[in-house]
């Protein structure tokens, strides 16, 4: 001390005239995100995140700290919808109209007349990576596709069959049609009417029999051969008798 009865101690300085202090190493703060929550409003995106080398600062020679301050990383708020969307029909004469429809919900389209399904239905499914909606088959209530209504219509007749149940005269052929030219489609009405009929035949005429019969005198037999229709028959008279030739 000035007075020189007792000691006093001087400031200690180091060697590079800095106070003698404790090492810290640098520790990472929590990752907060640089911009917005996600690049996209629905299905897969990123989202950038930074941090700061302060949880605590490094000190007294301490180690920075390690890795990377900004990273990337995925995102997805919610699955996209399905997207609104017109395809053409099986009939290539009806375009429908689809709406934009939320994942899991399902959209319709009315047929309009002259079609055969009143409703159809599809539903907006989960892509496999979760991303997206994506459309299933489009489904009528019935399980058809939405088609033009087709009315049946009957094919010509055809014999079932022999052409005629008689070879001769009088007799009977049987006659079936189809409902295929065309066949009833989406909702078409069916043909009307039977698809068997019968209906009259006669071939040829049938020939007159061949016949015996007993002339006036009760002596005499006839005897006619089968003849064709439109034809004639004759009997010669036996000597004793007047008539020398019968016709018929």
């Amino acid at each position: 001390s000035p007075d020189g009865s007792r000691g006093t101690w001087s400031a200690v300085g180091g060697a590079d005239g800095a106070d003698c202090v404790v090492s810290g190493d640098g520790g990472w703060s929590a990752w907060t995100s640089v911009g917005p929550a996600c690049s996209v409003s629905c299905g897969a995106g990123t989202q950038t995140l930074r941090r700061e080398c302060d949880s605590p600062p490094p000190s007294g020679g301490g180690a920075p700290c390690e890795g990377d301050d900004i990273t990337v990383r995925p995102c997805m708020p919610a699955p996209c919808p399905c997207a609104a969307e017109v395809t053409v029909g099986p009939s290539s004469q009806l375009q429908m109209s689809w709406p934009e429809t939320a994942v899991r919900d399902q959209a319709s389209f009315v047929c309009p007349a002259g079609f055969g399904v009143a409703t159809l239905v599809r539903t907006c499914d989960l892509s496999p990576d979760g991303s997206r909606g994506s459309w299933s088959t489009v489904r009528g209530a019935d399980g058809a596709d939405c088609v033009i209504n087709v009315d049946g219509g009957w094919s010509a007749w055809t014999s079932v069959g022999p052409a005629c149940s008689v070879s001769c005269g009088a007799g009977t052929q049987t006659l079936r049609r189809e409902c295929d030219s065309p066949p009833p489609s989406g909702g078409g009405a069916p043909c009307e009417g039977d698809d068997i009929t019968v209906r009259p035949c006669m071939p040829a005429p049938c020939p007159c029999s061949a016949e015996v019969t007993v002339g006036p005198s009760s002596q005499l037999q006839l005897s006619w051969p089968q003849t064709a229709a439109g034809h004639q028959a004759t009997f010669a008279c036996p000597a004793g008798f007047g008539v020398a030739t019968l016709v018929r």
